[in-house]
């Protein structure tokens, strides 16, 4: 019941570009995890520094990878 009495703004909505590039990070982390499990690691490396490359391109200039990858097979979204 308290909770009602505090008016905030709502959480952001989600399209489907960002659930899509927060699933191919979590696939990524898990493939990279289950690499160095089954006594892989070169292959948990690269799949683990690779997730860490698409963060740091995300981060240092706004691009995201994902996202590129949905815009090829959906095509661009057309704002209101």
């Amino acid at each position: 019941m308290a909770a009602s009495l505090v008016r905030h703004p709502g959480t952001a909505r989600y399209g489907f570009r960002r659930r899509f590039a927060c699933a191919m990070a979590t696939v990524m982390l898990i493939a990279a995890a289950l690499g160095f499990q089954a006594g892989m690691p070169v292959l948990g490396g690269i799949l683990g520094w690779s997730l860490v490359a698409a963060a740091l391109v995300n981060v240092s200039t706004g691009f995201c990878i994902p996202s590129l990858v949905v815009r090829i097979f959906a095509g661009k979204v057309q704002c209101a």
